[in-house]
């Protein structure tokens, strides 16, 4: 990831509070959400925006698995490093956009201080996590283990998450990290953790839909197509002006930033941001799961099964690679 980590953090960085301020303003032009009566005000706007920031490189790969080792490398890997890096601030500006909804009558500037210091421990408490987790989980000490491996890295999630809860910190953003800590770590063996949590993920997918049907009817998603059609392709402008700017003088083609820009889908992470929405007690909380599902899968059959032709009309289809002989 090193060769495309500079391109990759100015998207995920600038990229993303970029997008998040445009998707706000475009937000601002509705009189009201939709199928409800609530006014758009300025932590609406900026929840919507938050929500839709980020990207989800596992979408796309997905979508892109009949052209599975023919694209570049290096556009793959800034798809991905992008996505790892961007759902951060996703959930911080969410956060910060509940908290100013919240707030009542108390003071922004208040709110603010307090949701930064919220994200700042969750992030030092995800890091010390990581940081004890990869002595813990060490390939020395992993061998006496055994199978009880994967029960004692979710046992130290599950300490660090529950004690993010108790101090106030960011539970979301202190298990980001320490995953990132954990997976970097030279010491532990990343690729039996990954197999082993590989389960835990997919259940942790059939959860996150089983709530999305608790909470979303499809009436909803009909009634929020007409603004979620324009929330789409104002997503699609402003992918397309974001990644034109940040990605000038990096060494990519313009075919490989015009694919990048059509290639930003969003996934999971604005359905459990939305899901978030809906269990806390803002008015308009309960509106935006099926605000963020409708502009989902606009993007998913809109935009998604478009990526495979585009990739072969750019030209980036190469020849797969040659197997490595057994």
């Amino acid at each position: 990831m090193k060769p495309v980590l500079g391109p990759s953090l100015r998207l995920a960085l600038l990229g993303s509070l970029l997008t998040a301020g445009c998707l706000s303003l475009v937000v601002m032009g509705f009189q009201s959400l939709p199928a409800t009566a609530v006014d758009v005000n300025v932590p609406v706007a900026l929840f919507v925006g938050a929500m839709f920031c980020s990207t989800d490189a596992s979408a796309v790969l997905s979508l892109l698995r009949p052209l599975e080792g023919r694209l570049p490398k290096r556009l793959i890997d800034l798809l991905e490093c992008e996505s790892g890096l961007n759902d951060p601030i996703a959930v911080v500006l969410a956060g910060l956009a509940l908290a100013i909804a919240g707030g009542g009558e108390a003071q922004v500037e208040l709110v603010v201080v307090a949701v930064v210091r919220e994200f700042l421990l969750g992030a030092l408490l995800g890091w010390l996590g990581g940081k004890a987790a990869a002595v813990l989980l060490c390939r020395r000490k992993a061998s006496s283990y055994g199978s009880l491996v994967i029960v004692l890295s979710m046992a130290l999630l599950m300490l660090i998450v529950g004690g993010s809860a108790l101090v106030g910190a960011s539970g979301l953003l202190a298990a980001y990290v320490m995953g990132v800590v954990l997976g970097n770590s030279p010491e532990v063996n990343r690729g039996a953790l990954e197999d082993s949590h590989s389960g835990f993920a997919k259940l942790a997918e059939l959860a996150l839909f089983l709530c999305l049907g608790l909470v979303v009817m499809p009436s909803d998603v009909a009634l929020s197509f007409k603004y979620a059609l324009v929330l789409f392709v104002a997503v699609l402008l402003v992918r397309w002006l974001v990644v034109s700017l940040l990605l000038v003088r990096s060494g990519f083609r313009r075919r490989e930033r015009t694919f990048t820009a059509m290639a930003g889908l969003r996934g999971a992470v604005p359905i459990a941001i939305a899901i978030q929405a809906a269990s806390s007690t803002v008015p308009w909380g309960r509106d935006m799961p099926a605000f963020a599902l409708a502009v989902v899968l606009l993007g998913l059959v809109l935009q998604g099964f478009a990526l495979v032709p585009l990739a072969q009309r750019l030209g980036l289809v190469g020849a797969p690679e040659p197997e490595l002989p057994s």
